[in-house]
């Protein structure tokens, strides 16, 4: 199970001995070596009984149970490869390394120490030569194939700076056994200390440092990372796997106590054993005696030290065999210097609904919290119940290895919700580290304090301006900066923090430079500024009346061929424009909440964020209570009103909650004798009494929509009136009128731009034309133009750029491919609405989007299976007191998978129910509930009932007009009855004059014409 501990895995790593070279020297042998290669091995670790678990470069993973079976595997590759010829190339030699212990399993993956150690003993063997560690000897010792023995290879430091581990070679007399000492640390001079804990992750860092460390060119490598990122740890492991390079030895000089340059090259003399002589200085004794060595420096904390490039400088143009791996908060900025970046670890992706262990320990922070945490708390792992906790916890330490470690030690005193909620508030408690840490990196606060106080007052003053800012763009922090009348020069200043890695750059969606603090340095910040009381308040005001003019300038955009654009910007700038709807809601300013709340609704409903439009709406009617009477007051209150209904009625369903909030609304319009003509409030109590089933009155409403888009000769007021109408007109069986004023909404939809009304929510009323009018053609008859309507709706959702819109358009498209038969047309739309729904937690087309699964599931695998999780998706859509208008339809899946799952009792049962619902609401679906209910009759027998139910359907299909319903009850009772049954539906069939490829047409046909 992901996350769990599994003990006494035998892990197998094996590599192809000088691989780059042979791909070099023979690029095309090579493809037939390898795919020979992998046979052997495959073969060997399969018929062991081992899985390989991943492969690795030119190399393999693999585990076992039995510790006797992985060197069953082991000779059996060392065996197959000498044996093979090879051509050009005496042999395809594989280092092999076998060690045994607990990991943590993800999936089919592990990870953990054990893992990284037997990786590491793999590397220290030479090809040919297979290692075993000391706890995988003593459990194969006694039971070695016969000829087959251990050779005792004594302690060695492995590459991985952990303890020394006690190596053994396996020996068989049919194998070469003699081979070099192996490539540890032991064979060369070097101080590198051994580390207390393994090194976890950072692989794609390793590989891209021993890239650049391979360039003759780049001798200078300096790695560059804010506090608490891990660079000494990362540059140690790095000259770790270099360590063979260097004959004249790896030494680690630690400088962070130092502060001159003199002191410094002292410092590097004595580490490597260099004594001056006389007068000379270390700098010059270091150019001696380094002149014709081949060596690598490691220089830890180089940014306090003023001026030492220059000698660096002079010990690389002295030794063409020196390398120097530093690391620094800022670059030393000498010539030929090579900057790498080091950033935090990788973090977990946090998605709606509950995470899961797998997914939040496919990242190195979790990884590396992890390891910690076991050592403080035994048997400590990642599951399905503290996943979400520890993935919470990553992130806002920003994946810092430092913070993770101080975090993971505090679990002695605190459980996971307990330290996730405190380091919410505390950045204290993040200290008490490793007594063998400098002072400066035993607490979190410490070591960011320590960067800070090398800055400038002015570097001071910006890095607490942009603590207040959620990321900025260079004119965003220079318009602020010079609001707050700061000294110093923004350019010089912010270039100074970002080569100090206290900022950090990336690129916006609109492309723009955006500057950023880590949540760690920016919660130093604010408790610095929460010292300052006056200033926070300066600079937090300024903040927010920046944004609230940024805003301002872009609602002007959104209304020109700049919307896209600004829309970018809108979602660039989001966070800060809360900062400041936040500020502004808490001081009740109207006016400048009135600059912020256009753009952000309008981008709020474009990507149908409709949970922050709820709290745009609450602050804003909150906002309006305290200013004067007015008409305008009121009409503004009343369109917010009746907006907040739609939003809880998108975001929760038909609950009461959204019918008490239309009630409130229209009891304010009322007030004031009649209710006003302002058109989001009258579309909006439109959709009320569509959905509540008041037919008339919509259409009522949709007249006065209508008489409004006349007046304003506006094109996408004519979709929504247009669309109102004729939808309803459809509803109430006036069909033709219906189709009419629907292709009159398609004619004017422009999917090219998106409807400006302030306060508009909901699907695009273009979409919801398009697939109304699809599903009202497919009933008159015409399946192939209801099809292009669906097709359309789908890409008109698509350039839109609305997901609302999408997941409408997705759930309609599919519920038609059910009705067209189209199975896998379902199951594919249905996946993209679930995934749309997740992203957006759309929870009712989440509901729907898992019934219509669960129908799939039914249809292609499993009535039983598919019955039960379409029963789990009804349970999740009720939960929701979802709009009646999807009900009936829900109820006749629900019959015709009891009815395929045997239990057609009960699909009789829900399927009366979706009958009396049609009946009453006299809807055009009255037709497809009546053919489920024959059918259902005639599953156990019961033709008269079935006879009786699909007349029924015929009369209503006659009655509303719905020629394809009228078709399938036809074809129905054709099937059962004579040759006047027959005759009608031949009467049927030919009204039709597209479609007939389609099975409906197809299965008439067949009676027609057997």
């Amino acid at each position: 199970m992901a996350g769990q501990i599994a003990h006494d895995v035998v892990f197998l790593f094996s590599d192809i001995e000088s691989s780059t070279r042979l791909w070099e020297q023979y690029p095309v042998e090579m493809r037939a070596w390898l795919e020979r290669h992998d046979a052997i091995v495959e073969d060997a670790v399969g018929s062991s009984g081992g899985q390989i678990v991943k492969t690795t470069g030119d190399g393999v993973m693999a585990a076992f149970t039995p510790g006797n079976a992985a060197v069953q595997a082991s000779l059996a590759i060392q065996r197959g490869l000498h044996a093979e010829e090879w051509g050009p190339t005496e042999s395809l030699r594989v280092r092999i390394g076998l060690h045994v212990g607990e990991a943590q399993s993800r999936g089919a993956d592990y990870f953990g120490p054990t893992v990284n150690r037997t990786a590491r003993l793999m590397a220290a063997a030479h090809g040919g030569q297979t290692l075993l560690s000391a706890a995988m000897a003593r459990q194969v010792a006694d039971d070695l194939p016969e000829g087959v023995c251990l050779r005792d290879l004594g302690l060695h430091r492995l590459r991985d700076l952990a303890e020394p581990e006690h190596a053994f070679q396996l020996l068989d007399p049919d194998l070469p056994q003699t081979f070099p000492p192996l490539a540890t640390l032991d064979i060369t001079p070097n101080n590198l200390p051994t580390q207390a804990s393994v090194f976890l992750g950072r692989e794609r860092e390793l590989g891209e440092i021993r890239a650049l460390l391979d360039q003759p060119t780049k001798r200078m490598v300096t790695l560059v990372g804010p506090g608490g990122t891990g660079k000494t740890r990362l540059g140690l492991q790095s000259a770790a796997d270099q360590i063979d390079r260097f004959g004249d030895g790896v030494f680690f000089v630690d400088l962070s106590t130092e502060t001159d340059p003199e002191e410094s090259f002292a410092n590097i003399a004595r580490t490597i054993g260099v004594d001056p002589a006389g007068d000379e200085t270390a700098l010059d004794t270091l150019r001696e005696r380094l002149a014709d060595r081949r060596i690598m420096l490691i220089l830890d904390n180089l940014e306090q030290i003023d001026g030492i490039g220059t000698g660096i400088t002079a010990l690389l143009e002295g030794s063409a065999g020196l390398v120097v791996l530093a690391t620094s908060r800022q670059p030393v900025r000498i010539r030929g210097e090579q900057i790498y970046v080091v950033d935090p670890l990788s973090l977990p992706t946090v998605g709606p609904g509950r995470m899961k262990a797998e997914d939040v320990m496919a990242s190195e922070a979790a990884q590396l919290f992890a390891e910690r945490a076991a050592a403080a708390i035994h048997g400590f792992v990642i599951e399905s119940d503290n996943a979400g906790d520890v993935a919470s916890i990553c992130i806002r330490l920003d994946g810092l290895p430092l913070a993770l470690e101080l975090a993971a030690a505090r679990l002695r005193l605190f459980s996971l919700p307990e330290l996730r909620n405190r380091l919410d508030s505390q950045m204290d408690l993040l200290k008490g580290g490793a007594h063998d840490l400098p002072s400066r990196q035993q607490t979190l606060r410490s070591t960011i304090e320590w960067s800070f106080e090398l800055l400038s007052n002015s570097e001071k003053g910006l890095l607490e301006i942009l603590a207040v800012f959620a990321g900025a763009t260079f004119d965003d922090v220079s318009s602020v900066s010079a609001t707050i009348d700061e000294d110093g020069d923004v350019i010089d200043d912010l270039t100074s923090l970002v080569d100090k890695s206290l900022v950090r750059t990336g690129q916006s969606e609109s492309g723009s430079s955006r500057y950023g603090l880590l949540e760690t340095i920016r919660q130093f910040s604010i408790d610095r500024l929460n010292a300052q009381a006056e200033r926070l308040a300066l600079i937090k005001r300024c903040h927010a009346d920046y944004f609230a003019r940024v805003a301002d300038q872009l609602h002007a955009q959104l209304r020109t061929a700049e919307r896209e654009a600004a829309i970018k910007r809108l979602r660039d700038e989001l966070e800060n424009l809360q900062l400041a709807w936040t500020y502004w809601a808490e001081a009740q300013d109207v006016e400048r909440l009135h600059c912020l709340f256009d753009p952000m609704w309008m981008l709020y409903d474009s990507e149908g964020w409709y949970h922050g439009s709820l709290t745009l709406a609450e602050d804003l009617l909150a906002a309006l209570d305290h200013q004067a009477d007015s008409a305008e007051r009121t009409h503004e209150q009343i369109a917010l009103q009746t907006s907040l209904a739609r939003i809880r009625l998108l975001i929760k369903g038909y609950t009461e909650e959204s019918e008490r909030a239309f009630l409130d609304s229209l009891e304010s319009a009322e007030a004031g004798g009649q209710i006003p003509d302002l058109f989001p409030v009258l579309r909006s109590l439109a959709s009320f009494y569509t959905l509540s089933g008041q037919l008339q009155k919509a259409v009522e409403t949709g007249e006065k929509l209508l008489r409004i888009a006349d007046e304003e000769h506006d094109p996408r007021l004519y979709v929504d009136a247009n669309l109102v109408y004729g939808a309803n007109k459809a509803f109430m069986n006036e069909l033709d009128e219906g189709l009419e004023h629907l292709s009159h909404a398609v004619e004017r939809f422009d999917p090219t731009e998106m409807p400006s009304d302030r306060f508009r929510l909901g699907p695009h009323p273009g979409i919801v034309a398009l697939t109304t009018s699809g599903f009202l053609l497919w009933l008159r008859g015409y399946p192939e133009q209801a099809g292009r309507k669906m097709e359309l709706a789908l890409t008109d959702a698509e350039t839109l750029g609305h997901s609302y819109s999408r997941a409408y358009a997705l759930y309609h498209v599919a519920y038609f491919n059910l009705w067209n038969q189209n199975i896998e047309g379902v199951g594919r739309h249905a996946n993209e609405l679930l995934a749309l729904a997740n992203q957006y937690d759309y929870q009712i087309w989440r509901a729907l989007a898992l019934i219509l699964l669960a129908v799939v599931t039914a249809l292609t695998e499993d009535p039983e299976k598919g019955l039960a999780e379409v029963e789990r998706g009804i349970e999740a859509y009720q939960s929701l007191q979802a709009p009646p208008a999807f009900w009936g339809p829900l109820q006749q899946i629900r019959a015709t998978l009891a009815g395929m799952a045997g239990r057609v009792d009960r699909g009789l049962e829900l399927i009366g129910e979706a009958v009396a619902l049609a009946s009453e609401a006299r809807s055009g679906m009255l037709t497809e509930m009546l053919i489920t209910q024959g059918d259902l009759h005639l599953m156990i027998g019961r033709e008269n009932e079935a006879i009786d139910a699909y007349h029924r359907s015929l009369e209503a299909a006659v009655t509303y007009d719905t020629r394809l319903a009228e078709l399938r009850a036809a074809t129905r009772l054709a099937r059962l009855g004579g040759p006047d049954e027959l005759q009608r539906l031949r009467r049927v069939y030919n009204t039709f004059t597209e479609g007939f490829d389609i099975a409906d047409l197809i299965a008439a046909r067949e009676l027609l014409e057997p």
